[in-house]
Parts: C-alpha cells; sequence; structure tokens
C-alpha cells in the first residue's frame, strides 16, 4: 500500500510540476546545483540512500544487490541517456561532460 501511494503522490507531483512544459523537447544543459557536481544526482542519492538503508537495517542482501544495480545503471542506462542528450545538445553537452563526472 505504501508503494502505491508513494507511486501516485509522485506521479500527481510530476504532473504538476511539469504542467505547461513538454519535458519531451528538453532546450538547456542544466549544469548549475547538484548536476555542477555529478551528471546523475538522482542515481547517486538513489545508490547513497539504498546503501543507508542496507547499513542502518543491517540487511546484506541490500548490500549484496547493490553494486549490480549500480553497474547496470552505469554500464547501460547512463549511457543510453548521455547518447539522448548529445544529440539534442551536441556540443554544449559534450562540454558539460568533460567538466563534471559521471558520478562524482
Amino acid at each position: 500500500m505504501a508503494a502505491s501511494v508513494g507511486g501516485d503522490s509522485s506521479r500527481y507531483l510530476g504532473c504538476i510540476l511539469c504542467q505547461g512544459m513538454d519535458v519531451a523537447k528538453p532546450t538547456a544543459v542544466i549544469a548549475s546545483g547538484p548536476y555542477g557536481l555529478t551528471r546523475n544526482p538522482m542515481y547517486l542519492a538513489w545508490a547513497l540512500v539504498n546503501l543507508g538503508i542496507g547499513l542502518v537495517a543491517n540487511n546484506r542482501w541490500v548490500i549484496v544487490f547493490l553494486p549490480g544495480a549500480i553497474a547496470f545503471t552505469h554500464l547501460f542506462t547512463i549511457p543510453q541517456e548521455e547518447r539522448f542528450l548529445g544529440s539534442c545538445f551536441g556540443q554544449a553537452y559534450l562540454d558539460y561532460k568533460s567538466r563534471v563526472g559521471r558520478w562524482l
């Protein structure tokens, strides 16, 4: 039930935040805030939160499977997103990639 409520609330929040925005057509490379430190702040936060949950809850399964999930994200998900962003923004994204690390 909690997952259902969480999913519904995030979809609702997404609808509110993106109202009037065409998220399918990005217009600029964001290089400030957390994106000035890492190109993937949400993936980094996801990994750190899961690591913290595994440690605090003393759940070895989270800790055992987390490296595989991070590797999958690093090897398959992020490169696909980077190709898309490169095709959208060209040299501006390549410059950003050269300045800011994928994880840190």
